[in-house]
């Protein structure tokens, strides 16, 4: 019964933080800095030389600990405020709808995955941005753009 007992909390911890740690109590929302610092031209990763220190510089920031489970919303609740998080994560959303409008394919599998794993892991946190992830999202575009028309280019040749 313990260790049951001990796997469900670690799976409900987000809500509560959420709820009682993180709400209203962010004092600085690094409005895109910390998810995308390539993005913002912020580069604070000399501030750190461990995922601990990373950690303890984003609490020492926004005001929280960063290190609790605080769920996809409730990260991005942290980086932009309520109204930044609900734009960012229907802008997600319906990015992902309409990459899968028309059914898997080859083009859109990566994607499809990508966010299924943030999906996934929403409950812990936003798993899916910031750091190498931000270069896995760029190399998928690039890739995902070059098949299409290197795909189309070569369907175009055996039609004619």
């Amino acid at each position: 019964v313990d260790e049951f007992d001990s796997i469900l909390r670690y799976f409900g911890e987000c809500f509560p933080n959420l709820g009682s740690i993180f709400w209203n109590n962010v004092k600085t929302h690094p409005m895109g800095e910390r998810l995308f610092p390539e993005i913002m031209g912020a580069d604070f990763s000399s501030n750190w030389d461990s995922a601990d220190e990373r950690f303890q510089f984003w609490s020492n920031i926004t005001g929280v600990p960063m290190l609790l489970f605080k769920t996809i919303f409730g990260d991005l609740y942290i980086e932009f405020g309520i109204i930044g998080a609900f734009v960012f994560a229907v802008s997600i959303a319906y990015i992902m709808k309409s990459l899968a409008k028309g059914g898997l394919t080859f083009y859109n599998i990566s994607f499809i995955a990508y966010y299924f794993q943030i999906c996934v892991m929403g409950f812990a946190a936003f798993t899916g941005f910031g750091g190498f992830n931000n270069t896995i999202v760029i190399f998928m575009i690039i890739i995902n753009i070059l098949l299409y028309f290197f795909n189309n280019k070569h369907y175009s040749k055996q039609i004619s």
